[in-house]
């Protein structure tokens, strides 16, 4: 009878850079143990000093067409190595950063497609730790592996704002009480990240108070001031949903002569991506929308956005 190797899975974190680490390790009596290491990359804040707030959830599957959990393991994000008893052949890896201590039930974790299946709440993320997944395939004993743990959320954030009403007919008037939020946002996606068909719209059509206030965190959806603050949602598609129902828009609000306007920004153009920052540089030149749900009139504001990796930071904004 056939007996399975048991070995060890060590996963060793860095902050930015994968780790160089030996893949042999001396036991108590001088023998030489396999074990499959794999370090993993994870995305920090600006000046930050640890991009984990939570916990590490390490998933080794069989990569053999079952798809079935070989082992499990949860641990504390404190920067210490983990090992995970396995048996030897090919994996498949996975490792989730920051999820809430109830997000994985044992029987949806029973398999690979069974975790594909768990979503994650937007309103149960955290930008200061968010929730961050990656995968790769590899076999048990064979060498290093590095896994780049990516961010499920994406981030909103307006650069600069101006408001330019020179030889108009309200030259002279303010742009006043401005605040910025986000509508039709995707309240859920899977943890392993991938389409996000929509099943939770957030704000739909137009900002929900409610809503608001029943976040944890509502400064992830809505903010006083323009350039203040950085917004955050889930990816999803709004070209591949029903029209509208998933176009995330960041709304600029503000009053021009005691009237309210909006100015609505489809978000990437209608596609948002996980793990990314659209950040936007606006200049108003008209009284916008009278509607938070039109997409804006290019005549009344010009608008600029690119699109920027969470690892990518300057000096002088914290974001991700």
């Amino acid at each position: 009878m056939r007996t399975s190797q048991h070995l060890s899975f060590c996963l060793l974190i860095s902050a930015i850079l994968p780790l160089a680490t030996s893949c042999r390790k001396e036991a108590a009596s001088g023998d030489a143990q396999s074990y499959a290491c794999f370090s993993y990359i994870c995305l920090s804040r600006s000046g930050g000093t640890s991009c984990f707030g939570g916990t590490l959830d390490a998933f080794v599957y069989e990569d053999d067409g079952t798809g079935r959990l070989d082992s499990y393991s949860r641990s504390d994000a404190d920067g210490e190595s983990l090992e995970i008893p396995s048996r030897s052949g090919r994996k498949h890896f996975v490792v989730v950063a920051n999820a809430r201590d109830d997000l994985f039930v044992y029987n949806d974790i029973m398999n690979y497609d069974g975790l594909g299946s768990v979503y994650s709440s937007l309103g149960g993320d955290n930008p200061e730790s968010p929730l961050m997944s990656g995968e790769a395939d590899g076999r048990a004993g064979a060498g290093d592996l590095t896994i780049t743990l990516r961010p499920l959320m994406a981030q909103v954030r307006v650069n600069s704002f101006f408001a330019d009403f020179i030889g108009k007919p309200y030259s002279g008037m303010e742009f006043e009480h401005p605040r910025a939020y986000l509508t039709n946002v995707n309240g859920m996606c899977p943890v392993l990240g991938g389409p996000c068909t929509p099943v939770e719209i957030l704000n739909q059509g137009r900002l929900d108070n409610h809503l608001i206030e029943s976040l944890p965190r509502p400064d992830m959806l809505v903010c006083d001031g323009v350039t203040d603050h950085p917004l955050y949602c889930y990816p999803c598609d709004g070209t591949q949903s029903a029209p509208g129902l998933c176009t995330t828009r960041l709304v600029i609000e503000g009053e021009i002569g005691g009237v309210t306007y909006y100015y609505p920004i489809d978000v990437g153009n209608g596609i948002v991506g996980q793990g990314l920052s659209y950040v936007y540089d606006i200049t108003i030149t008209r009284p916008g929308m009278t509607d938070p749900d039109i997409p804006i009139d290019p005549a009344v504001a010009k608008v600029e956005m690119h699109i920027e990796n969470w690892e990518e930071y300057d000096n002088e904004t914290i974001y991700y």
